[in-house]
């Protein structure tokens, strides 16, 4: 078995002797599948915002003192993850770890709950909360921090400044679980640590004042230690500390919520530009999934396990008994971890990661190919809850799985990079506007980080100065706008306002108003991520993932967009009201422009389609009621005599938008297999109405199914819709829509839109943005006659 060198447990002030019995060579070994490294490290999920996550400061200036020296790099340690012992697991891989001196480890035991130390209060008290001195009472609980609010401001600790090309390590002193938790801050080059320490990856917690007291050591000009002071960690960080501490080594780590300033934001903005450094230079990630309870430690310790033995696999989904094993996976696959965007570039950007819940650890990789066979079983996997008397035989008692973080987080990084055979990253697949699409699902308690955390992976940001840059003291939605124009200059396509990506805000986190033109992720096929557990939302996107249009609706044509003011004819060269054919359109307009002051609008070119005549309700439970069939030529009435053996083109192909799921051309069975659904009564209910997805049970043939399934993502609560002067159009629009709305097709977007008519009262037009439409014959474009014909200018706000 392959070793890889790793951290040390410390930092040395000297370096150390170079005698082999002192430095005994490193060794490194996977663990077993219940176990985990006692080495590995946690990484520090910068998922949360850095005011208000895990950690708050006060905001005193902090005293200068003299610099921390310098020191040498240390010696490396040997690592080596305890094995556990959790019946009946294999051990697949074993892994041992040992400091510098030869020992036996051991996984401690589960942490007690965090204590908070009593703390006798002297602070004034005021009786009455409406007097001015009771209000300034109420002020300052909100502000200041638990230390200061028991009068200890002498004791909590302050940050020194660092250089910009230095990081804090947090050198965790070795202890009991009961014991306080003591640590050191050394400041240190971030060159000379590489592959020196463990990083650690988690969830910070609510937002709430930290309430769990550690002691910081505080070091004077020669490094020594002369005193401590207290720091105040989230719940969460606090029972990794006390999991994770060894009982008689020092551990070296680096963990965003302590060892980054969260209250300067000159020195975050400097760290966080390095981040993948950072992470990429850790010797691995421990991620900490929170403290364990019964489904956890048999899914770690045992079902995991039995998944990964290939022999064993197909029998666990066909025995009825592991239904509810799988129901823990799943559960383990919702823990609030896999739902943070900050930990994307956490978990991709080491060569090696971990994770850890409770006292039981496992390889990620070996997490990751038990989560992938999940997925490729799912659909049997399913039908043994519909055998199932504790999951009162519903199959769809376990929900959409691919839906969750932990399934879309692993396919992402698959696809984040390009590595050399010793696990370098040689490149950076994914664009911005790729990692915000396919990452929706992934959310951040400071609304900017929903793009801020993705800079530092995504192959157009990463190293250039153009674009969107992290800063703070931005408004999120203008952060948000940032984003749309950037991607729509850098792509030349509009498919960007499309997709739903973009938080509710409230009005505490945004002065501004959300433009319609940045789509709410509620609005997405599986909501926001708190609600992806409770399965699909709406209908799958049309437009595709960037880079790949699913439809070609503009011809190929690209975006003529401008953030702000009417574009002036001095701007644009050509007039308003000036046709374009597509070949006027190759190029974007909407660079090398002077900056207008920015009104929350967004002037598109493109062309009115039509005018929504009819719409139905949308469709709710997969039910396509049978006044929706004979609005697209559907007319049987259940005489055997009679029995159609055709059906209408239009109908079949817009009930899967005329695509299979990975977007191509949907194949000829899909025909056959919708007149077999409308003729049968199994399907097709006595009222006419078409049942896609039984509530409990699946159709006898597979392939009826794949269609049925493939209409149900496409229609789910989408509206179908009749437009034009004859209604001679048809297709699906968005649960928002109404009747009077238009149909557009805008230079640069792959599929039609509806847009809604706005008039202020001095006159002036503009138009909301509704969403993405199917029409029916259209989704591939107008003749050029007909583009030229009716080109405009659409003002949306």
């Amino acid at each position: 078995m392959s070793s890889i060198p790793t951290p040390p447990s410390s930092l040395p002030e000297k370096p150390p002797p170079t005698s082999p019995a002192a430095n005994p060579p490193p060794t490194f070994s996977r663990p077993m599948f219940h176990d985990l490294p006692v080495t590995p490290p946690l990484t520090a999920s910068p998922a949360i915002s850095p005011v208000l996550a895990g950690v708050i400061l006060p905001s005193t200036p902090s005293v200068p003192t003299s610099p921390i020296p310098s020191v040498v790099n240390p010696s490396p340690t040997t690592l080596s993850p305890t094995p556990q012992t959790f019946s009946p697991a294999t051990p697949l891989r074993t892994a041992t770890f040992s400091p510098t001196a030869p020992r036996t480890p051991s996984v401690p035991k589960p942490p007690p709950r965090a204590q908070r130390i009593p703390v006798t209060t002297n602070r004034l008290t005021f009786t009455d909360p409406s007097s001015p001195s009771g209000r300034l009472r109420n002020v300052v609980d909100f502000k200041i921090l638990p230390g200061l609010r028991f009068g200890m401001k002498r004791d909590v600790y302050e940050y020194t400044s660092i250089e910009a090309d230095e990081i804090r390590l947090l050198a965790l002193d070795f202890g009991k679980k009961e014991d306080p938790i003591v640590c050191t801050l050394k400041a240190r080059k971030l060159r000379d640590v590489k592959g020196g320490y463990e990083a650690l990856s988690y969830y910070w917690g609510p937002l709430k004042q930290p309430t769990n007291e550690i002691r910081v050591q505080c070091l004077d000009a020669t490094g020594t230690s002369n005193r401590s002071k207290l720091f105040y960690v989230g719940d969460n960080l606090f029972a990794a500390l006390k999991a994770l501490r060894r009982e008689d080594t020092e551990m070296l780590l680096w963990i965003d919520a302590i060892c980054m300033n969260q209250e300067s934001h000159p020195e975050k903005t400097v760290q966080l530009a390095k981040m993948d450094e950072i992470y990429s230079s850790a010797a691995h990630v421990t991620i900490w999934l929170g403290e364990s309870d019964q489904g956890s430690d048999s899914t770690i310790g045992f079902f995991i396990p039995k998944i990964l033995d290939l022999r064993q696999f197909d029998k666990l989904v066909r025995d009825q008994s592991m239904a509810i094993h799988w129901k823990r996976l799943a559960d383990l696959m919702t823990r609030t971890w896999f739902s943070r965007r900050w930990v994307v570039q956490e978990v991709a950007l080491p060569k090696d990661a971990y994770i850890k819940c409770g006292d039981l650890g496992i390889h990620w990789d070996d997490f990751a190919i038990a989560v992938d066979l999940f997925v490729e079983k799912f659909s049997e996997i399913k039908d043994l809850f519909e055998n199932s008397a504790d999951f009162k035989y519903n199959r769809h008692a376990i929900k959409d799985i691919e839906a969750l973080g932990a399934c879309k987080l692993i396919s992402a990084i698959r696809n984040l990079f390009r590595r050399s055979n010793d696990g370098e990253i040689r490149e950076y697949l994914m664009n911005l506007e790729s990692l915000v699409s396919t990452l929706q699902f992934f959310d951040a308690t400071e609304p900017c980080d929903i793009i801020y955390s993705l800079l530092s992976i995504a192959s157009d940001t990463r190293n250039s100065d153009q674009g969107v840059r992290a800063d703070y003291n931005k408004d999120p939605m203008e952060v948000f706008i940032d984003f749309v124009k950037f991607s729509v200059e850098s792509s030349g396509s509009m498919d960007v306002i499309c997709r739903h990506w973009a938080p509710v805000l409230s009005p505490k986190q945004s002065n501004m108003n959300r433009p319609s033109w940045i789509p709410d992720i509620q609005d997405g096929p599986y909501g926001s991520s708190r609600d992806t557990l409770e399965g699909r939302q709406n209908g799958d996107s049309l437009v595709g993932p960037p880079n790949r249009s699913f439809y070609n609706a503009s011809k190929g044509s690209k975006a003529q967009a401008r953030f702000g003011e009417q574009p002036q004819p001095s701007d644009l060269g050509v007039a308003p009201g000036h046709q374009h054919t597509p070949a006027s359109t190759s190029s974007s307009e909407t660079s090398n422009r002077k900056p207008l002051k920015y009104d929350g609008s967004l002037h598109v070119r493109g062309f009115q389609l039509a005018k929504v005549k009819i719409l139905k309700a949308p469709v709710a439970y997969t039910v396509i009621h049978a006044e929706v069939l004979r609005m697209a030529g559907w007319n049987w009435d259940w005489d055997p005599a009679s029995t159609p053996t055709e059906v209408d083109e239009r109908l079949w192909r817009t009930l899967v938008a005329d695509r299979d799921p990975v977007g191509n051309n949907p194949p000829g069975w899909y025909h056959r297999a919708c007149l077999y659904c409308l003729t049968d009564n199994t399907v097709t209910n006595l009222r006419g109405n078409l049942q896609l997805l039984h509530p409990r049970a699946k159709h006898d043939s597979d392939i009826v199914q794949r269609y049925l399934e493939r209409a149900a993502n496409v229609t789910w609560n989408r509206r179908f819709l009749l437009a034009g002067e004859q209604s001679e159009l048809f297709g699906l629009a968005p649960q928002q829509s109404r009747e009077g709305d238009v149909i557009c097709i805008l230079f640069g977007c792959s599929v039609p839109v509806i847009l809604r008519r706005r008039v202020e009262f001095d006159g002036h037009e503009w138009f909301e943005f509704v969403g993405e439409a199917y029409v029916h014959g259209k989704m591939d474009g107008l003749s050029d006659a007909e583009m030229e014909s009716q080109t405009q200018w659409f003002e949306l706000r």
